[in-house]
């Protein structure tokens, strides 16, 4: 019998031309043995509704508030994995799927060696399926390379019962990051299956140039970079530098193009991001060994 594959989808007011468009390329699929889960972090677009009329088939988890990407993806994975699931199939409501095999193929190769812990498809443009995103490896803006890209993965059931699943201290941002680095550090592998793909539109429902998206950029690679690299205090120095540029980029696109409300609220997102990311890391003890474990472990 073919592994049990659950695919778990977040969504926040989401409904139009994202969570719609992502359930309905599930249905592609040609695996024979998954189900569908979406956890809604209190949206008031009235996605619920809409899901349970167009999406009968789909288990819906209803929060009732926003509680982050993190956190909210967590209680997914969380009933996911009390349902006997052999596999978790992480995927932002921003996607669609491009290969109908494409959880044979990652299934196939995940089953291929016990030391596998995370499986990658191929990421393309969504606006242009025949341009790469994602094809292997991700030069990152603090600095580093890493092999996964966490818009769209498959997990082990034990890998995740092992190292834990999102850090909800990150909210937003940097919680894939982190749990790749942890499932690393455990000495699971994490391999590429470019036979596959996805394709993403990035942002979803997160506004490049709002306070929040600018906040925990910069705030969440002060606590990634202080997790990995506590001593290397020029590398956090050279990471956060790379961000901060990127926010001040959007600074200047939202001013040149009049975007006064999109100026002042990166503006106030990146320094508070840069104020809480100083004070957060001069006063978190012990947080490369993971003090927020009991909110992630399962």
């Amino acid at each position: 019998m073919n592994p049990k594959v659950s695919i778990i989808i977040l969504n926040w007011n989401g409904w139009k031309n994202l969570t719609d468009t992502c359930l309905k390329s599930l249905e592609k699929l040609t695996y024979p043995n998954y189900n569908v889960i979406v956890v809604d972090n209190g949206s008031t677009d009235g996605s619920q509704d809409l899901i349970k009329e167009k999406f009968p088939y789909v288990t819906l988890i209803e929060n009732g508030k926003n509680l982050g990407f993190a956190r909210g993806m967590n209680v997914g994975i969380k009933h996911a994995l009390k349902n006997e699931v052999d596999y978790v199939f992480v995927l932002n409501n921003d996607m669609a799927i491009i290969s109908r095999n494409l959880l044979e193929e990652l299934v196939k190769t995940a089953n291929s060696d016990k030391k596998i812990g995370i499986v990658v498809p191929k990421v393309m443009d969504y606006g242009d399926p025949s341009k790469v995103q994602f094809n292997g490896k991700i030069k990152h803006l603090s600095g580093f390379t890493m092999e996964v890209s966490g818009c769209g993965f498959l997990a082990k059931k034990e890998v995740l019962e092992d190292v834990g699943l999102y850090d909800p201290i990150f909210f937003m941002y940097y919680e894939g990051l982190d749990l790749f680095f942890r499932v690393k550090k455990k000495g699971y592998r994490i391999v590429f299956v470019p036979s596959v793909k996805i394709k993403h539109k990035g942002f979803g429902t997160s506004n490049q140039f709002s306070f929040h998206h600018q906040y925990y950029h910069i705030r969440n690679n002060f606590l990634f970079l202080k997790r990995y690299y506590p001593k290397k205090m020029l590398f956090i120095v050279k990471g956060v530098s790379r961000n901060l540029l990127r926010s001040i980029r959007d600074c200047l696109r939202c001013y040149l193009n009049r975007n006064l409300k999109g100026l002042l609220s990166s503006i106030r997102g990146t320094i508070k991001g840069l104020l809480d990311g100083i004070i957060l890391v001069l006063n978190t003890k012990n947080f490369m060994e993971g003090e927020h474990e009991e909110y992630w472990h399962i």
